[in-house]
């Protein structure tokens, strides 16, 4: 992947793996997406839907599309996976006042656990899933959001100041919002790799 990654046309890398370890590697070439094993046949499809789009974004006004990709994409295995109902891309369905709305991923800011529900912050919104953080978590975009405290999920791209705290922990001051993330002593070392502290 290091070496491909340099290729003057870059590939979309996809990592499938077990080990979360390397997470912070992937981060650093520009991964496409990171696939944390046991994975099923919906985040396959989500993945392969940003896919497609990126592939269409970045070959519409350059290149023609390479037609081996292209017959790829349109499998129709592939395409069936693709068409799951809940597989907008980076699109999640968050709830407030019996209503769906439908977000883009990157609006999210930051999530918390409270007893049997995560509540989902955006810049100007509050909503309530019927989820566990874990649950929660996994609905996201992995190279967006870190899991920083086994309550809380942040999105990197929101994090504004990175404040020492104690135990050689860290408070995260977010943009645009008063609230402070913890990142808690067993996140530390990946949180590190990935902000490259």
């Amino acid at each position: 992947a290091s070496t491909i990654s340099k290729f003057s046309k870059r590939p979309y890398i996809v990592f499938t793996t077990a080990y979360k370890e390397h997470a912070a590697q992937a981060f650093e070439l520009e991964a496409f997406d990171y696939i944390l094993k046991p994975y099923d046949e919906k985040r396959i499809a989500a993945m392969l839907s940003r896919l497609e789009s990126a592939f269409k974004r970045d070959h519409t006004e350059t290149t023609l599309p390479d037609r081996k990709l292209e017959s790829h994409l349109n499998n129709p295995q592939l395409l069936q996976l693709r068409e799951l109902p809940s597989q907008a891309s980076n699109r999640i369905n968050l709830k407030k006042n019996d209503k769906i709305i439908v977000t883009d991923a990157n609006d999210i800011y930051y999530a918390i656990a409270r007893e049997k529900v995560t509540l989902v912050y955006t810049q100007e919104e509050e909503y309530t899933m019927p989820l566990s953080i874990t649950e929660f978590d996994a609905l996201l975009p992995e190279n967006l959001f870190f899991r920083c405290h086994r309550s809380y999920t942040v999105n990197l791209t929101k994090i504004r100041e990175i404040v020492p705290w104690f135990n050689q922990t860290y408070m995260l001051r977010l943009k645009d919002l008063s609230e402070e993330i913890p990142v808690s002593r067993s996140k530390v070392k990946a949180f590190r790799q990935i902000m490259h502290l």
